[in-house]
């Protein structure tokens, strides 16, 4: 769930996006309805663009592109709110590790998850039924002390193992530059 305040915050840091400026003669409907549409429809599993098309009463094809508008403008987002941190925030996080674990060394952790769909896949779909009986494809994120994510996977099959997906992450394939002086992360 989002509370108000919440999306109205990122519906400021979207309004800036280019992608929400006409370049023609017809405007666009304001960012809030855009996030709106996108929330309802992602928000809640089986909800697909033409269920939400019906129920906020706009059509089908403007669902498809206030998602694909949101999705872009929150992607571009990232280097605002993801990323490692820098060499004085691995510090902090040791410290506060070490405090209240006991665990020196230690600049976060990670894990994976699963996010579901609502319907099977067009393209590959057998690929994304995961373990679990459900389509869905696989999230791997690692975090540090306050739960900013440094790094994440996205976009996997659900068939695929999770230790499949951390071994093929930029983080694993570059945890030589991520790990350094015998620093560590806890993964599950």
């Amino acid at each position: 769930r989002m509370g108000r305040t919440m999306f109205y915050r990122l519906v400021e840091m979207l309004e800036p996006n280019p992608i929400f400026h006409s370049k023609g003669r017809k405007p666009q409907r304001p960012v809030k309805y855009q996030l709106g549409a996108f929330l309802f429809r992602y928000g809640s599993l089986g909800s697909d663009a033409s269920g939400v098309a019906h129920k906020l009463g706009i059509g089908f094809g403007s669902v498809i592109n206030y998602c694909r508008r949101v999705t872009r403008a929150i992607r571009e987002l990232r280097e605002r709110f993801v990323g490692f941190t820098s060499e004085a925030e691995q510090q902090a996080t040791m410290e506060h590790i070490q405090e209240v674990s006991g665990f020196p060394g230690c600049i976060g952790s990670g894990d994976g998850s699963g996010i579901r769909f609502d319907e099977r896949p067009v393209c590959d779909g057998t690929q994304f039924m995961g373990r679990k009986e459900y389509f869905g494809t696989v999230i791997q994120a690692t975090v540090d002390d306050t739960t900013r994510i440094t790094s994440y996977e996205i976009g996997w099959p659900a068939a695929v193992a999770d230790s499949r997906v951390f071994k093929q992450s930029h983080f694993w394939k570059h945890r030589h530059q991520y790990l350094v002086n015998g620093r560590y992360i806890f993964v599950d």
